[in-house]
């Protein structure tokens, strides 16, 4: 027989029943021949092939994936960190270059006179439309100082 003929070719027999690249039935004709319970041998032989190897290969590959998804959580996170503590440093350094301007006399505070001239500026409105704030917001800030 051309599917069992010796361990060799029984072992490819086997491979290629598993790969496709023989149809089941063509290496279990011959076994029935000889008897039943072979029939579920190969059966069986069959069916834990497809249904516990090929299943662990198949989880390795999704474990591998999962992984590779929290590591980029993981770096999307600390991505999310940094351009947060740079986008506060940003705006401290906007706001006391505005402040900068702001107080004329360089006495380290901004009179209401120095605010009221500069609020029209183009640089101030620039800004305050970078900050996604109204004057009345600048106003408000103002006072709390």
């Amino acid at each position: 027989n051309k599917y069992w003929r010796n361990m060799g070719v029984s072992m490819m027999t086997l491979l290629e029943a598993v790969t496709g690249g023989v149809d089941w039935k063509d290496p279990l004709c011959p076994l029935s021949d000889v008897h039943w319970l072979w029939l579920l041998v190969f059966m069986a032989f069959i069916l834990f092939t497809y249904f516990a190897i090929l299943n662990v290969v198949t989880a390795a590959f999704c474990q591998g994936a999962i992984e590779g998804q929290l590591y980029d959580r993981e770096q999307t996170v600390k991505d999310l960190i940094n351009h947060k503590k740079s986008h506060l440093h940003k705006t401290t350094d906007i706001f006391q270059n505005m402040f900068d301007q702001l107080d004329q006399d360089s006495s380290g505070d901004i009179s209401m006179e120095e605010f009221k001239a500069h609020l029209a500026d183009d640089s101030v409105q620039a800004l305050l439309s970078l900050l996604e704030l109204t004057d009345s917001d600048l106003w408000l800030l103002f006072q709390m100082l």
